[in-house]
């Protein structure tokens, strides 16, 4: 292996020890509702459930689910856009089963764009 192959090697290695770390770390923290959370999980009944900023995993084993299982019950995934990414005033909201989402999910997500100055997206319907 040559020596630029070892230093991305390195880095690689260092950056999982890095995620590794936040994951347990946040993995240890009590699930706290924000309506106005900036990154979490969104309850079907339309609580949002904070988390930092790429921890929706953690959440998720806070909460007692896994990833995919809490989108198939109904779970949508809310994220503000990082600094510097273009976004076009949208927001990232991971929505499984059609962008259908619950009344209570609805008028929560519509209340949480407005506060974050986004655009509700159009495709988002009620069940």
């Amino acid at each position: 292996m040559n020596k630029k192959d070892r230093k991305v090697q390195l880095e690689m290695a260092a950056w999982k020890a890095e995620q590794d770390r936040i994951y347990e770390e946040n993995r240890k923290k009590p699930c706290k509702v924000n309506c106005f959370a900036q990154n979490g999980w969104m309850s079907p009944e339309g609580k949002l459930y904070e988390c930092e900023y790429s921890s929706h995993l953690s959440l998720c084993d806070r909460l007692g689910f896994r990833s995919l299982e809490i989108e198939n019950l109904g779970w949508v995934k809310v994220q503000t856009v990082p600094h510097g990414i273009q976004s076009f005033g949208m927001p990232f909201l991971f929505i499984s089963k059609n962008y259908e989402v619950t009344q209570s999910q609805f008028n929560a997500l519509d209340k949480w764009c407005a506060h974050f100055n986004y655009e509700m997206p159009i495709i988002i319907k009620v069940k």
